[in-house]
């Protein structure tokens, strides 16, 4: 029997494209449905049971109707509902959801049920740094397995700097902006090297580069030739922010080589690198590499061995306070409003 999935790992490293290519995969032996969108299940780890149907009911509607943005531009959506293979009245009534389930109870059971009509075992989903959030999810669905995603932090980093305003940089948190997305890269790596410890069979890393070569080596549950194919025809050509070393450039989407980050952003970067690197796929140790640097990057990774989730809240407050404000005042309406 094929496991559920959650794909992880930072921005910008090829969980999108690889929720699409299982989508659209036709092999009848591959055995999990794929939901294209992120699933969001950490807006929802902490939410009350909820005290009777209708609740739960106007929960699911309103889950699987919730838009999410499919490319830079802003300009393309998707809602859960259109993975479901059926009508949003059908799959609320196949679901079932009833008093006393959690909003994840919820959400698992419809993933169940939109993976049955589609004739699959089990059921795929990507999220946004689950690998913080996977042990509670466990909690929940202890068969629940996770697949992490990582590129190059020199590739992904200057992805996520140019992803939605390429040629102009963004700036989401100022002259800290790179130092923040390194510190999302960092956390991810050094969380998923624990998990992979703690649950050698149900968490598996593989690098962006690997997963596009043509037959990367995965679990079982996605070895499919026709998926294989998938994958290799999404990256037939050169994948946007592929890092040319010798010239200190990337690939850019108007398909031109320039210089995204400078010298010592490269050299920061790639410092980092390869400390997490060596620990998720040459079995190193970076617990004490970094222990004589004083800074807030490394102070934060601290924290993360502890607390991923705590090292993430500290760093959003610290790097976008305005964001966390506003962030803060949302839960407060909300729990004000329930």
């Amino acid at each position: 029997m094929s496991s559920p999935w959650l794909i992880g790992g930072p921005s910008r490293c090829g969980k999108s494209t690889f929720a699409d290519a299982i989508a659209n995969s036709a092999d009848d032996d591959l055995k999990s449905a794929a939901l294209r969108v992120d699933a969001l299940l950490h807006k929802y780890r902490k939410k009350n049971r909820f005290k009777n149907k209708h609740e739960a009911d106007n929960f699911l509607k309103t889950y699987l109707q919730r838009p999410r943005y499919m490319n830079p531009e802003c300009t393309e959506k998707l809602c859960p509902v259109d993975d479901a293979n059926d009508s949003i009245e059908n799959v609320i009534t196949k679901t079932n959801p009833t008093a006393g389930m959690t909003p994840l109870d919820i959400i698992f059971c419809a993933l169940n049920v939109m993976a049955e009509n589609k004739k699959k075992e089990s059921w795929v989903v990507l999220d946004l740094l689950p690998e913080l959030y996977f042990e509670k999810y466990k909690a929940t669905l202890n068969n629940l397995k996770l697949l992490i995603i990582i590129r190059d932090p020199i590739e992904a980093i200057a992805a996520s700097m140019y992803w939605r305003s390429y040629p102009t940089r963004t700036s989401v948190c100022g002259k800290k902006t790179i130092e923040y997305f390194l510190f999302l890269w960092c956390l991810s790596a050094s969380t998923s090297s624990m998990l992979k410890e703690k649950y050698p069979d149900d968490v598996f890393i593989i690098s962006t580069d690997e997963l596009f070569c043509g037959e990367p080596i995965l679990p079982d549950d996605f070895k499919s030739k026709t998926l294989f194919a998938e994958l290799e025809n999404y990256y037939s050509g050169l994948p946007y922010f592929s890092f040319k070393c010798t010239e200190s450039t990337h690939y850019c989407p108007d398909n031109t080589w320039h210089k995204l980050l400078n010298e010592n952003e490269i050299t920061y970067i790639d410092k980092y690198k390869k400390i997490y690197w060596q620990d998720m796929f040459m079995s190193g140790n970076h617990n004490n590499l970094l222990n004589n640097e004083i800074s807030l990057i490394n102070g934060l990774l601290k924290v993360a061995k502890f607390n991923p989730i705590a090292a993430k809240l500290i760093s959003d407050n610290l790097y976008m306070p305005k964001r966390a404000v506003n962030n803060f005042l949302a839960r407060l309406k909300s729990l004000i409003q329930h």
